[in-house]
């Protein structure tokens, strides 16, 4: 399924409370033609870049060194610094939906003193849809013009969280996307599914064992099987097509071939004149249907089309009808077949996937140990499986002693990522936790530990000086100065 599918985009969400256990369990998420489908899970330790890495590096070995071009994630620093380490070529975006309902609970919370929410976020919504850098910069300006931007809370919010990853949430930079993907609703609905119909239905307590079993032997097996049957209902051995399909849309999901009827109706409007074919192979101009001043480019090397409808569904609109109809030597089969091949485009069976006894499994235990065990109870720690070496998820602790002698001391960044694995790891086990004392305690210690840092920061008029640019950051343009009133 990685392998088929996999290639152009993947989804990757963690759930939790899936066992009796504080382990965070991740999706890995292809679309198909028929939907969204899981993929792949893993179940780590801690929430950390360190061991989501290690997991996405044992499935990048079992699928021939599969790299995907995109990944969706959350805005989780941990996700994403995981999938750079691991698919350093690959790009990743952020989900729209999870995006817009941060920015919501931000503007909405008292604290931060925004008199218009909806207002403000109307603002910065203009600043994620803009399709091209001339648009952003204006976007961004008039933000910076406007009442918010003078609260020194929202200015920092807007600059340090989002302004230094634009490229990862705003539009321009999804255009050359083979695919309209921007948000992580289907492994949202693949999560939910999980839980309720596979994880919830075990009674008793939810062991890890449990949990893996009904894993691998009913929630990826049913997904398999849903998605076969789901492509096989959209292909001609299923039902036969009517005449008025062309032969090219056969075989191909039904939501595309809907979609390619409808605009080969509608280029049915149009006349040979309306159609001009340029000295670059590929490329043609067709007229607008509203006016003959204004055009569209058609290109075929790389499919694209300078029209709104190409750019919000990224599938042949009618402008390529109209080429389709009128010249004999551009075709729907003269597209790039890396093109139409694409999983939203074309059906096709899913290579035979291996069993659970072709992949390879560290200490894995019998048959007869598996079947032995009730999966409805808890397990000791004794029936899981654990690999007897130290893993990314394993760090021994560091005793606060001077350093040995003949061994380097550790750099700066290697400090910087030290202490930023700690953290997400008390992040991890912080709502675990619901002893008063420890954590009375545990925000003593962080306290103290921020008062440290803050005495060797230097400081001026009582803010901390930053001594050099954030790494990353060195590209970003500086933000336009606001007018004067």
């Amino acid at each position: 399924m990685l392998k088929k599918y996999g290639g152009s985009v993947v989804c990757l969400d963690a759930t939790h409370k899936t066992s009796d256990y504080a382990l965070p369990l991740f999706l890995l998420v292809v679309k198909t033609p028929s939907g969204y489908t899981p993929a792949g899970v893993f179940i780590i330790q801690f929430e950390t870049a360190h061991c989501i890495a290690e997991a996405l590096d044992v499935f990048k070995q079992w699928c021939d060194n599969w790299s995907p071009q995109y990944w969706m994630v959350d805005y989780s620093k941990a996700e994403i610094s995981a999938i750079k380490q691991v698919f350093p070529e690959s790009q990743i975006s952020i989900c729209d939906l999870h995006r817009l309902q941060a920015w919501q609970r931000w503007l909405r919370r008292k604290a931060n003193s925004i008199s218009d929410p909806d207002e403000a976020l109307r603002l910065i919504k203009h600043v994620a849809s803009a399709s091209n850098q001339h648009d952003f910069d204006k976007a961004v300006e008039v933000l910076v013009d406007s009442e918010y931007w003078k609260n020194e809370r929202f200015r920092s919010y807007f600059e340090e969280v989002w302004l230094s990853v634009k490229e990862l949430w705003v539009m321009s930079y999804r255009l050359e996307f083979d695919f309209v993907l921007t948000t992580n609703n289907g492994i949202e609905a693949q999560n939910r599914v999980l839980k309720a119909q596979y994880v919830q239905s075990s009674s008793g307590k939810r062991s890890l064992t449990s949990l893996i079993m009904t894993v691998v032997h009913g929630y990826l097996p049913d997904k398999e099987a849903k998605f076969h049957e789901a492509a096989r209902r959209q292909s001609s051995a299923y039902r036969q097509y009517s005449e008025n399909v062309p032969a090219y849309l056969h075989n191909r999901p039904h939501r595309f071939v809907k979609h390619m009827l409808r605009r080969l109706v509608n280029a049915e409007e149009y006349t040979p004149t309306d159609m001009e074919e340029l000295p670059v192979e590929g490329v043609f101009t067709v007229h607008s249907e509203r006016s003959d001043d204004d055009l569209y480019t058609v290109g075929f090397t790389k499919p694209s089309c300078t029209c709104p409808d190409f750019r919000k569904h990224k599938y042949p609109c009618k402008h390529f009808c109209v080429v389709f109809k009128y010249n004999e030597r551009w075709g729907f089969s003269s597209l790039p077949q890396s093109y139409l091949n694409q999983p939203q485009i074309t059906l096709g069976s899913c290579p035979e996937s291996k069993t659970s006894s072709e992949i390879p499994l560290v200490n894995q235990p019998s048959p007869s140990e598996v079947s032995s065990q009730d999966l409805g109870t808890a397990a000791s720690e004794s029936d899981i499986p654990f690999v007897n070496k130290t893993s990314f998820c394993e760090v021994p602790l560091q005793p606060g002693v001077a350093m040995l002698p003949g061994r380097a001391a550790p750099s700066v960044s290697e400090l910087h990522k030290s202490i930023t694995e700690e953290l997400e790891k008390c992040s991890s086990l912080l709502y675990c936790c619901h002893d008063v004392q420890t954590l009375v305690k545990a925000r003593g210690l962080l306290q103290a530990t921020f008062r440290k840092l803050a005495e060797s920061v230097p400081q001026s008029s009582g803010l901390h000086i930053r001594g050099s640019p954030t790494k990353g950051c060195s590209s970003l343009k500086p933000l336009p100065k606001r007018r004067s009133l």
